[in-house]
C-alpha cells in the first residue's frame, strides 16, 4: 500500500498534465511505490485519457458540469484515496523529484500536523517564492473532522481556501512550512510557450465582473457562516455530483 495519496484536480489541461505525467516518471521507485497518485478530472470538455503510466495512478471523472468546483473536486480526492495522508495540489503546480523525495521524508506521525508548501515561478522573471493554503499535505482524519471544503463555494473563484484553513485550525490543525519542499508555478502570466493552454480561470472570471461577483459569493458565505464557525457546526453536504473512475494504473519495477 502506497504511503500517501497525491490529489491533483485537472480541468482542460492535456499539454500541462503531459508534463506532469513525465515529471513524475522521474521519480525514483521508492517514490513511486509509495505515492498514490489520483488525478481528478473537474468535467473537461475532452475528457482526460492518459494513453501510458508506469505509476500507481487513478483517474477520476466529475460527471456534472459544476462551474468553478474545485471544492468538490478535492473533496472527492480526498473521498477516494485510501492512504492516511494525502497531498493536494492544482494541475498549474509542479513537484519535482528532489522534492517528492523531500515531501515523502516530513514527520507524519501527528494527524493534526498541516504541512504548507512553498512555490516558485518556473521562469526567471518570477522569482517570488510563497505559499498558497491550496497545497498542503494532511491527514486525511483532520480534513474530514471538518467536513473538507464547503461545496457552496463552489461557482465562485476563491474563497474556500481561506475557509478550509479556519476549519482545520479550530479541528486543532498546527501549520508547519516544509521549507525543502518547493513547487514549481506555472502561473497564468509566466507559464512556457510549450503550455498553451495552462490557464487558471474562465474569460468570463478573468473580467472585473465575474471577479467582484466571486468576492461577493464569497464574502456572503463567510458572514453567514460565521456562527457556524464559531459552534464548529460545519456543513456536512459533500460530494453533490455524479462521478466515476475512469482509467486505473499500477507501478511496475
Amino acid at each position: 500500500m502506497a504511503d500517501i495519496s497525491y490529489v491533483m484536480t485537472y480541468f482542460n489541461n492535456p499539454r500541462m498534465m503531459d508534463v506532469h505525467l513525465a515529471t513524475w516518471h522521474t521519480y525514483s521507485e521508492e517514490a513511486k511505490e509509495a505515492i498514490a497518485f489520483i488525478v481528478v478530472d473537474d468535467c473537461s470538455t475532452i475528457p482526460l485519457n492518459i494513453e501510458y503510466a508506469n505509476l500507481n495512478l487513478t483517474v477520476l471523472r466529475i460527471k456534472d458540469d459544476i462551474t468553478w468546483n474545485l471544492p468538490g473536486a478535492r473533496n472527492l480526492g480526498a473521498h477516494y484515496c485510501k492512504t492516511p495522508w494525502f497531498f493536494m495540489t492544482d494541475t498549474d503546480m509542479l513537484l519535482s523529484s528532489a522534492a517528492a523525495d523531500n515531501l515523502l521524508v516530513l514527520p507524519m506521525d501527528n494527524p493534526k500536523t498541516i504541512w504548507n508548501l512553498k512555490h516558485r515561478g518556473i521562469t526567471p522573471e518570477c522569482i517570488k517564492v510563497g505559499h498558497c493554503a491550496n497545497h498542503i499535505l494532511l491527514s486525511k482524519e483532520l480534513f474530514w473532522n471538518c467536513w473538507g471544503y464547503d461545496e457552496d463555494f463552489s461557482g465562485s473563484y476563491g474563497g474556500q481556501e481561506g475557509h478550509l484553513r479556519s476549519k482545520l485550525f479550530r479541528e486543532g490543525g498546527e501549520r508547519y512550512m516544509a521549507k525543502d519542499v518547493i513547487m514549481h508555478n506555472f502561473g497564468e502570466n509566466y507559464q512556457p510557450p510549450v503550455i498553451l493552454d495552462a490557464k487558471c480561470s474562465t474569460d468570463e472570471m478573468k473580467t472585473d465582473e465575474g471577479l467582484k461577483r466571486a468576492r461577493k459569493i464569497s464574502a456572503d458565505l463567510y458572514h453567514s457562516r460565521s456562527r457556524l464557525m464559531v459552534d464548529k457546526k460545519w456543513n456536512q453536504n459533500v460530494l453533490r455530483f455524479e462521478w466515476e473512475v475512469v482509467q486505473e494504473f499500477t507501478f511496475s519495477k
